[in-house]
């Protein structure tokens, strides 16, 4: 629960109309004159704008994100940003960044929201804002954790955490101290999450949620030091004073640890009720998987098996669906970044229209001119047309910078469909290896039974759950699959390595998916050993320098030398 800032949002926008009369040709010389200078005045002058319509744009931008208009909310936000810049105004131009660093973040564009967070950042330093400096550095670091780099992560905690110091906030001390705590819990290192955890109680005295979060994260580390009864007597009144605040977010994590400390003292009733009420409050998919898994371990321990099957089960779909949401918003994202590139076409295009017209204008009134007048305009026309072929050579160079993202971003789009199929694939894969396992490993706790061998009703169970293990109907269906999606793997394998037999390549195709040695072994039913001996043959047979592993060298060196 790494604590994200907060936002404000707008739109109002102004226009000029002017009406000329018509008259004798003195009178139409004379008012053509004027309205060049009106003209002229009003091309180059930009509508007022005042705070307030910053600000509206800001808080109209952040609707829009949030609303998953994101088109909208960049056009809203970069508008309010511009506003801002041109007048100097910094606390508008650092809101405006920030959350259009948050609306890329959303999109799951991390590398977008890192560069405007930054720009945000040394916005701040510039300005010795520490408050917002502490904000965007928090920021960054929960785009490095969503993004499973820690490290990079700790790193600009650290600076929030010693920011907060130097400023002597104790409500953001107490904050980012959590935060640290929180993410070395994560990293595994207890004793710097123990350390941080006693500051940050010790500066949330006004801050009661975040105190009621510190206290949790205290309690997984007295977990993990061996007292569950110490745990059970804090965490309890936790969840009552949670509920009773409406800490939607905090309930299902404290049901979640209630239930991992059940599961220590093997009170397995206890430890399958919170991980039901855990996932009944919880609308994180990310942390309903958390939960799921303690589900099974509870449901394991318990020899459900239905349960335990049921669980798995969801736990696939439920991966799946993360999957298939993030694959969404990365095209809506590639979408959206065609329309913003098209739209600035148009732009450049209308703008380049406006200016012929404004030519055109200048030409009518400087032909009514004096000679003096005309020489003056020569000299203007000339610096105009200069002026149009540097902007149509500009715009040249764009559109061919637009045309090459818009190939890279295809051949992404492209690639990452070929690596999340290839991710359901091997999901498919695993979930048959990982149905076998528990069907064995259950199999194994029955058959231990005094009961097994007297008890008919058992004994058809234990020989339908046999009939799952040899089914294999649909290792062609996956096959097939595979071979559709990595045609040019197989093709490039064959033409290097002709001798390959069928088994060897369907061995090398496991490897390529990246499946460990555990699992490929659970898929062609034989031991670890003898996993690892047969990958010792292929690795021989396939001629490989010992520097380079059998999974760099399918995925990296053998597609790479086909090319």
């Amino acid at each position: 629960m790494l604590n994200h800032p907060a936002y404000i949002r707008s739109s109002r926008q102004y226009r000029t109309i002017l009406q000329v009369p018509s008259g004798n040709l003195k009178w139409l010389v004379a008012r053509l004159t004027m309205f060049l200078l009106l003209f002229t005045a009003i091309s180059f002058k930009s509508p007022a704008q005042d705070k307030a319509t910053c600000d509206s744009l800001i808080l109209e931008g952040v609707d829009n994100m949030f609303g998953r208009e994101y088109a909208l909310a960049f056009e809203n936000l970069n508008k309010a940003k511009e506003i801002a810049q041109k007048n100097g105004w910094y606390r508008q131009q650092f809101l405006a960044l920030n959350n259009i660093g948050l609306t890329y973040f959303k999109m799951l564009d991390y590398g977008n929201a890192v560069s405007c967070y930054l720009s945000a950042y040394e916005l701040a330093i510039s300005n010795k804002a520490p408050i917002d400096e502490m904000i965007v550095l928090n920021n960054i670091a929960i785009v490095y954790i969503r993004d499973n780099n820690p490290k990079q992560a700790l790193g600009y905690l650290l600076k929030s955490y010693e920011l907060a110091i130097k400023s002597n906030i104790r409500s953001k001390i107490g904050l980012y101290a959590t935060n640290l705590a929180q993410l070395y819990f994560d990293m595994g290192d207890y004793d710097s999450a123990n350390q941080s955890i006693t500051i940050a109680l010790k500066n949330l005295d006004e801050d009661p949620k975040t105190l009621l979060y510190a206290k949790l994260v205290q309690n997984m580390l007295i977990l993990e030091e061996g007292n569950p009864a110490e745990v059970i007597d804090n965490v309890t009144p936790l969840l009552s004073e949670a509920k009773n605040k409406k800490y939607r977010e905090e309930i299902p994590e404290i049901h979640l640890l209630l239930s991992k400390t059940y599961s220590r003292i093997n009170s397995l009733n206890k430890a399958e009720f919170h991980a039901m009420e855990a996932l009944k409050a919880c609308n994180d998919n990310d942390l309903r998987i958390k939960i799921y898994n303690q589900l099974a371990d509870v449901a394991v321990e318990k020899h459900d098996i239905h349960l335990a099957v049921s669980v798995k089960d969801s736990i696939i779909a439920l991966t799946n669906t993360i999957n298939n949401t993030k694959n969404r918003e990365l095209l809506e994202y590639s979408k959206l970044r065609f329309e913003l590139s098209s739209s600035q076409h148009a732009l450049e295009i209308s703008q380049t229209k406006a200016q012929n017209i404004r030519s055109i204008y200048l030409v009518i009134i400087l032909l009514l001119i004096p000679m003096v007048i005309a020489v003056v305009w020569a000299f203007h026309k000339k610096a105009l047309v200069d002026k149009q072929k540097r902007v149509i050579a500009e715009n040249s160079l764009k559109i061919k910078e637009l045309e090459l993202t818009n190939a890279h971003i295809q051949t992404a789009l492209l690639s990452n469909e070929i690596e999340q199929k290839n991710k359901q694939l091997s999901d498919k894969i695993l979930f048959q290896s990982t149905r076998n396992e528990l069907i064995e490993e259950i199999i194994g706790e029955i058959s231990k039974s005094s009961e097994f061998r007297d008890n008919n009703e058992l004994y058809k169970t234990i020989r339908e759950l046999k009939s799952h293990l040899k089914e294999d109907s649909k290792w062609g269906e996956i096959t097939d699959h595979f071979e559709s999606l990595n045609n040019d793997f197989l093709m490039a394998l064959k033409k290097k390595h002709p001798d390959l037999n069928a088994n060897e390549t369907r061995f090398l195709s496991f490897i390529y998916l990246n499946l460990s040695n555990k699992e490929i072994a659970s898929l062609l039913n034989i031991s670890a050993e003898g996993c690892r001996k047969r990958k010792e043959r292929v690795t021989a047979k396939l001629n490989l320098d010992k520097s380079i592993s059998l999974y760099e060298y399918l995925t990296v060196h053998l597609m790479s030398n086909n090319r």
